[in-house]
Parts: structure tokens; C-alpha cells; sequence
């Protein structure tokens, strides 16, 4: 068997494996690829853009880099590099390197939605609208798109546009998860709950790692449960911050707790010390216990999840 034909079989299986959103299939074969043939600038491109949706930040770094470094010219590791540096909130880099992508495929239509979701994480709304209308100019039927147009209107508070974009892009193509849990949203912004539930489950049946339709079932559980909806918030808005933004906020929070504290016990005011002794006391429970009563829920639901695709 050639070299050529064990490459060509395993850019065949790999795609396949992209397609079905197996990351870590993909993954696996890639570095059996990039052990037949090292200097593959596309196989570390696509290494890198599997590494990036697995969270693997650095690592997806250093091989669009070094795809770079192999192939200057090759609009998919520029594409990977500008996706990169998205997920590290290099804003600038990563519109740099989106502009190099498309200069060599100015006609691309996953570059496009790709420079959509810079505009719109710059809040450039109007521009990513533009973006990707252009993109389904080049291809009406592709669902991927749509859904990126129908986040947009959902963003804008536009339910009825959102919802029809969902609908268009589950015409083409009714197992596309990150569609189910775009009209799933819709649903869940109409009160429709129940409903909006069983789009998550339904885009979970079809990928059970799928992080959009996991974080979207949480929010239908926030829904349904407000204490836990309260920890969810709270989680998500902690989280949003960064590391560093985080210890600030809770050593802020710490110090107008003692702060208060001190200034109760100055004046004399014990009913109201008690009370916010009782209430830090609560609140670091809440943070404590909520996490574990969230993973037994969404376990909960995982399981008939897990069931379901069984039978």
C-alpha cells in the first residue's frame, strides 16, 4: 500500500469523522496521519481546528502555527489560527489572520460565517448580518448558516425570524443539533419549556458531547428549578469573567462582607450582623451544594438521553 493511499484513506476517514462531530476519532487519526507524513501543513491545520472545539487551546496554537510554518499559503491554517486566537480573546489576531483566509478564499463559506463570528463577538452586529447573508448568497442550503442568521435575530429579540431561520436550516437537514437547540431557545423565550426541553434532548441524541445543547439543557433545568436557575446565573456570569476577574470579585465581595460586619458591630446593630453572617454562611453553601444538585439533575436527564439513542 502507497503512502499516498494510506494519506488519502485517512483524510477520507477523518473527514468523516469531523462531519459526525467525533473530535477525538479525529484527533487519533490525525497524529496516525501526521506520523506517516510530519511536514502535512492541512492534517496540522485540521489537528488544530479539533483541538480548538476540544478546548485544547495552547495545543491548537502551536499547530496552526506550525502549519503556518509548513504552508505560509494555505487559507485552512490561517482559517485555524484566527479561530485560535478567538477562543484565547485575541481579537485583533484572530480578525488578521480570518482577513488572510479569506484573501486566498474570498468565496469560502465556512470563512465567512467564521469572520461572522468575529463581528459578532465584536458586537458588529449589522456587519455579521451582512457577513452571512453573503455566505448563503454562495450557498442557500447551507443549515449552518442559517443557524448562524437565526442566533443573530434571536440576539436581537426577533423570535419570529429566529424561529423561521431554525425551521429552514431542519428542512435541510433535521439532525443538525446546533438548529434543534436554536429553535429550542426560541421555544424557551416563548415560556414553551416542556418543548424547548425536548429540542435539547433531541439535539443530545444525536451527539451526547455536544457542549451548545449541554449548556442549553442546563438552562431549561434553570428554568424549571429557580433556585437552581439562581446558581446557574450566578456560575455563568463567574465563569464569563476569567480567572483573574474572578479572585478579584470574590476578594471584593469577602471584603464588603467584613466591611459591613464592622460597621454593624460599631454601631450596636447585632440582629444585623447575625443577619449577614447567616446570609454569607448561606450563600457559600449555595455555592457549595449547587453544583453537586445541578450534576445529579443533569445526569437525571442524561441517562434517558443515553436510553433513548439505545433503543
Amino acid at each position: 500500500m502507497s503512502l499516498d493511499f494510506e494519506n488519502q484513506r485517512l483524510f477520507e476517514r477523518i473527514e468523516a469523522q469531523m462531519a459526525r462531530g467525533d473530535l477525538k476519532g479525529a484527533v487519533g487519526s490525525l497524529r496516525r496521519l501526521l506520523a506517516l507524513d510530519p511536514d502535512s501543513a492541512l492534517g496540522h491545520a485540521l489537528l488544530s481546528l479539533c483541538l480548538r472545539d476540544l478546548k485544547r487551546l495552547h495545543a491548537a496554537e502551536h499547530e496552526a502555527r506550525l502549519a503556518l510554518s509548513l504552508e505560509p499559503e494555505l487559507p485552512l491554517a490561517h482559517f485555524a489560527l484566527a479561530m485560535v486566537c478567538h477562543g484565547q480573546r485575541k481579537s485583533e489576531e484572530a480578525l488578521r489572520s480570518l482577513e488572510q483566509a479569506l484573501a486566498f478564499e474570498p468565496e469560502s463559506v465556512v470563512f465567512l460565517r467564521g469572520k461572522a463570528l468575529l463581528q459578532g463577538a465584536a458586537r458588529e452586529r449589522e456587519a455579521a448580518r451582512q457577513t452571512l447573508e453573503r455566505a448563503l448568497s454562495l450557498n442557500a442550503d447551507d443549515p449552518q448558516t442559517l443557524v448562524a442568521l437565526g442566533e443573530l435575530e434571536l440576539e436581537r429579540g426577533k423570535l419570529l425570524e429566529a424561529g423561521r431561520y431554525a425551521r429552514e436550516a431542519l428542512g435541510l437537514a433535521p439532525e443538525t443539533a446546533e438548529a434543534l437547540v436554536l429553535q429550542g431557545r426560541v421555544l424557551l423565550r416563548q415560556g414553551k419549556v416542556e418543548e424547548a426541553r425536548e429540542h435539547a434532548l433531541w439535539a443530545l441524541r444525536i451527539d451526547a458531547t455536544d457542549g451548545r445543547a449541554l449548556h442549553f439543557l442546563v438552562e431549561v433545568k434553570a428554568r424549571q428549578n429557580w433556585l437552581l436557575g439562581l446558581w446557574w446565573r450566578y456560575a455563568s456570569f463567574m465563569s464569563g469573567l476569567g480567572d483573574g476577574r474572578q479572585i478579584l470579585v470574590l476578594t471584593l465581595g469577602f471584603g464588603i462582607y467584613r466591611l459591613l460586619l464592622l460597621l454593624a458591630g460599631d454601631f450596636g446593630a447585632r440582629d444585623l450582623s447575625q443577619v449577614l453572617q447567616v446570609a454569607w454562611l448561606a450563600l457559600a453553601a449555595y455555592s457549595w451544594v449547587g453544583p453537586a444538585i445541578f450534576q445529579r439533575m443533569l445526569a437525571k436527564e442524561m441517562k434517558q438521553v443515553t436510553l433513548s439513542a439505545n433503543y
